[in-house]
């Protein structure tokens, strides 16, 4: 079985469908279907004139494509509803919540849909096509977590691969407000971020003679993630990486419509989330208590990996195997 997952990464997209896309191919390829992995955008203008045909070789097409801006490009809309009217019978979409939906466009026609998520019942709407439903299907690796009888104080920020809102120095100037700038913070900077935004961070970070350490981007997280007590993170897929691991950590939103695609994630209380990065009294009390509380962030170490379920990786590859590739 030949399989192909189309996926979006850019300054504006970031990251996180590519680091799903290689996900979906390390958990597929163990199964013995064929994977390649492309970025759409890329695939379509390597391919201009016969994309169609050239897609033609592959039994299953995944589309990693969720993002309401991604989708109004006229161009790009012409594609997928040709890619759709041709495959719709091999195509499965990992998808979006709310407006983020492909399944709201009026070509989409398709075989099976993940939603691979936290969410409230109001985030979602539905077709005619199988449904795979839960952060089990984000397919995540094991992460090694380390046994500790204390919290030290290495505080990792991520805020994605373009962090476009200059979140991580809005973080730094809020975490100096709850007088814990003594910790060690430790900054990732993405591979879209501006070099303005960089050159803002590190010379705030400087003046005020902060201890940081700025780390490069990796496709594995988790190289990142092994020697950090506490992570505060943007509302993205990072969230679920770092889920899995049981380490305390804290969610930020930028927006509110990030916001409304949190809330089913917040509901289920297994962090500390921040609506905004606003410097108030509420802000400032929240993170001052999640991280001087040991009793929480003992609780929180302990959260179970349900995310990690080899289960579902064998009844979607069964499924794949039995009603796309027969």
């Amino acid at each position: 079985m030949k399989a192909i997952i189309l996926y979006i990464s850019s300054k504006q997209f970031g990251t996180g469908h590519f680091k799903r896309a290689h996900d979906y191919k390390r958990e597929l390829s163990r199964k013995n279907i064929q994977v390649v992995t492309r970025e759409i955008e890329d695939y379509f203008k390597a391919h201009s004139n016969n994309f169609v045909k050239k897609l033609k070789k592959f039994n299953l097409i995944i589309l990693d494509i969720s993002n309401k801006n991604f989708f109004q490009n006229k161009k790009i809309k012409k594609k997928l509803e040709l890619l759709f009217y041709n495959y719709s019978n091999r195509i499965g979409v990992i998808d979006g919540l709310d407006k983020d939906q492909l399944v709201n466009k009026n070509f989409f026609k398709c075989k099976f849909v993940i939603v691979p998520y936290f969410f409230l019942k109001k985030n979602i709407s539905r077709i005619n096509a199988k449904y795979f439903i839960g952060p089990n299907y984000l397919f995540l690796k094991k992460f090694k977590q380390k046994k500790r009888k204390n919290f030290q104080k290495n505080i990792l920020i991520t805020c994605g691969g373009s962090d476009l809102n200059n979140s991580s120095l809005k973080i730094v100037k809020l975490i100096l407000k709850t007088d814990l700038s003594s910790k060690k913070l430790n900054i990732i900077i993405g591979p879209f971020y501006k070099k303005k935004n960089i050159e803002l961070l590190k010379k705030f970070c400087l003046r005020k003679k902060l201890k940081v350490n700025y780390l490069k981007f990796k496709k594995d997280i988790d190289q990142n993630l092994i020697n950090m007590d506490i992570i505060i993170t943007s509302s993205g897929l990072s969230k679920y990486q770092i889920l899995r691991t049981g380490y305390p950590f804290i969610v930020f939103c930028e927006n509110k419509f990030q916001q409304r695609l949190h809330q089913g994630f917040e509901k289920k209380k297994l962090n500390l989330t921040l609506k905004n990065l606003n410097q108030s009294k509420t802000n400032i009390l929240k993170i001052q208590n999640f991280l001087k509380e040991i009793k929480i962030l003992k609780k929180i170490q302990k959260v179970n990996q349900n995310i990690l379920n080899e289960k579902k990786i064998f009844l979607f590859t069964n499924y794949l195997k039995n009603e796309i590739y027969h």
